[in-house]
């Protein structure tokens, strides 16, 4: 009688060749290098870039016109805190952190996504 193992050679080979391709996603994705450097909230308003804030400072910001929306950036992220749209969807996406990220306030037109840094985006930012 033949005994066969569960996994070949073949199997092993491939899973751990898998297995290694997901760790070095993984440490690509946490070690920022998608970004490189500095990351900022793009803040626009009535889809017109209204500010240009750093990630790393701790801010707060209220669209020109809009008293009862307040944005935020805190500890690398940033998010909205306050809004007087009905359902508060922008509020509780949270703060982002990545870029790429996004997250809308409707009913008032204001959008946040966060950018990575870079020569281009350095002679817009408001400190």
């Amino acid at each position: 009688m033949i005994r066969r193992s569960f996994f070949s050679r073949r199997d092993i080979f491939f899973l751990s060749c898998i297995l290694l391709a997901l760790s070095a996603f993984y440490r690509f994705e946490a070690s920022g290098a998608s970004g490189g450097g500095k990351n900022f909230a793009e803040i626009s308003v009535n889809g017109s870039i209204s500010e240009m804030l750093p990630l790393e400072l701790d801010r707060e910001y209220i669209p020109p016109g809009l008293p009862a929306v307040r944005i935020v950036t805190r500890g690398g992220a940033a998010g909205f805190v306050a809004s007087d749209c009905p359902d508060k969807v922008c509020i509780h996406t949270g703060f982002l952190t990545k870029p790429g990220q996004a997250a809308a306030c409707l009913p008032n037109r204001v959008v946040i996504r966060v950018s990575p840094g870079g020569a281009d985006t350095l002679d817009s930012v408001v400190y």
